[in-house]
């Protein structure tokens, strides 16, 4: 069988995968570890969709670039 399909893309999360209470999860894990202001599940849904770095600028706006920067990090980790 012959094709010329060369790539494939699965819409992983919330199609395949119910992401959002891992998602949620790392974020309050990271909030503790930065020993930032917490924030709510509602306040952090809120924000998801965006991208990682406008997740962490949105719930914390007064942060400098660098610093959403280290907060990527550390959950990425």
């Amino acid at each position: 069988m012959s094709s010329d399909l060369k790539l494939i893309v699965f819409d992983w999360d919330g199609t395949l995968v119910d992401s959002l209470p891992y998602i949620i999860e790392t974020v309050f894990a990271v909030i503790s570890e930065r020993n930032l202001d917490k924030r709510s599940a509602q306040e952090i849904t809120g924000q998801i969709g965006r991208g990682i770095e406008n997740v962490f600028s949105g719930l914390y706006p007064v942060l400098s670039s660098f610093e959403i920067s280290e907060l990527v990090i550390t959950y990425r980790s």
